[in-house]
């Protein structure tokens, strides 16, 4: 396994308010003040990887769901067919805002934020999207269990979350064993759309291996 090079780390900018929850971390794990710097990369590392795998998801699920409403309702621009939620219905218009024109169906869906794709799952568009719609990309899903609007919308909801919280760069590792569920949360919703793309994302992250050093750190300590 590959160590961490830490050089230069010490030079790196650390807010108030992160420095106070690494603090809060290091006295929690009885580390040495001076692993400050290998929690800072491991927040880093680890954001980096969770990021990718939530690109995937969110990539994959809105290619896999708009093509199965544009075959289903014969319209790449099948959302302005949905009698959307006030709140929904602003974030579209929100969205196709601040596009630049012409705006195509395909751009404005890419263009959407997981925040939206959240509400495909609510209980007002069950008959819309999610029966014979959502409900038939997730090939891989076990046959035995029933598919759950509410454990998928979760999942989307989480990855949100956590998405924003990396884009700001905040510290995440403070979460613990939630970052090892988020994984394999987000993982084993890739595997139930796509196992290619499973396999493909599977072999690109190294998180994994990020997290076992967040874990020996905590023995080291």
């Amino acid at each position: 396994m590959k160590h961490i090079n830490y050089t230069h780390l010490s030079e790196l900018f650390i807010s108030e308010r992160d420095k106070k929850i690494y603090d809060r971390m290091i006295s929690k794990r009885q580390l040495d003040t001076e692993q400050l710097s290998e929690l800072y990369a491991l927040n880093l590392l680890l954001g980096k990887e969770l990021y990718l795998i939530i690109y995937q998801l969110e990539k994959l699920f809105k290619y896999k769901f708009h093509q199965k409403m544009v075959s289903k309702l014969g319209s790449p621009n099948w959302f302005n067919t949905i009698e959307w939620s006030d709140e929904v219905l602003h974030i579209l218009e929100n969205k196709a805002s601040i596009m630049p024109n012409p705006i195509t169906p395909e751009h404005l869906w890419d263009a959407l934020p997981l925040a939206f794709l959240k509400h495909l799952f609510d209980h007002e568009y069950v008959h819309t999207l999610f029966y014979d719609g959502i409900d038939t990309l997730f090939d891989n899903y076990p046959q035995k269990l029933k598919l759950h609007r509410s454990t998928l919308k979760k999942i989307i909801a989480r990855a949100g979350i956590l998405k924003n919280e990396i884009v700001f760069g905040n510290v995440i590792i403070n979460s613990g064993q939630l970052l090892l569920h988020d994984y394999r949360k987000f993982m084993q919703f890739i595997y139930w759309l796509d196992k290619d793309y499973f396999f493909m994302t599977a072999r690109l992250t190294r998180f994994i291996d990020y997290y076992r050093m967040l874990v020996e750190l905590d023995k080291k300590g």
